[in-house]
């Protein structure tokens, strides 16, 4: 019976601090410029597709980035790690409730059974010149009006470009990494 036992000949720290540890400020300070491109790409992606006048601009102020970092000096078991995310839901559902349609489209939940509901544009009954004829104008509690949505909001997809755009940016971030 023949045995053999193979042992890789490489150290996965040697690796680590030959090829990441080196630049790990210029590669986090990569991410962070990519984590700022992307924020701005996704709130002009959404400014440039406005439909109506008026815009509060409420929903690209309510997407926000925010930070996370660790180098690898930091941690006991040596492992680093960057990154950011955009666009908290809690303060997105605060600030926009309104940024899944507008994403995903379609119509509230209250909508789809033919139900009016109550709001407003800025504290103005919707002008139905604009928005068909039938909006409701009378008064539904404080600064609101009833509104019956005879049509689905279309599909914004402000998320999905957003993710498409980060995508190409990695890759051509490894890319360079690689060579």
């Amino acid at each position: 019976m023949i045995t053999a036992k193979w042992t890789p000949n490489f150290n996965t720290r040697e690796i680590y601090n030959e090829w990441i540890g080196k630049s790990w400020l210029e590669l986090e300070g990569t991410i962070a410029e990519l984590g700022e491109y992307i924020l701005s790409y996704m709130q002009q992606f959404i400014t440039n597709r406005i439909h109506r006048d008026g815009s509060t601009g409420n929903l690209v102020r309510s997407i926000n980035i925010e930070y996370w970092s660790q180098g690898a000096k930091e941690t006991l078991a040596g492992e680093a790690y960057a990154g950011w995310g955009i666009g908290k839901m809690s303060d997105m559902d605060k600030d926009a409730p309104y940024w899944y349609l507008i994403n995903y489209g379609g119509m509230s939940f209250i909508a789809k059974f033919g139900l009016g509901v109550g709001g407003s544009f800025n504290g103005e009954a919707p002008d139905p010149m604009k928005a068909g004829s039938g909006v409701g104008t009378q008064r539904f509690g404080s600064g609101n009006f009833v509104m019956f949505p005879k049509s689905p909001i279309l599909p914004m997809g402000y998320i999905e470009a957003s993710r498409f755009e980060l995508d190409k940016n990695i890759n051509t971030i490894i890319a360079k990494l690689k060579g």
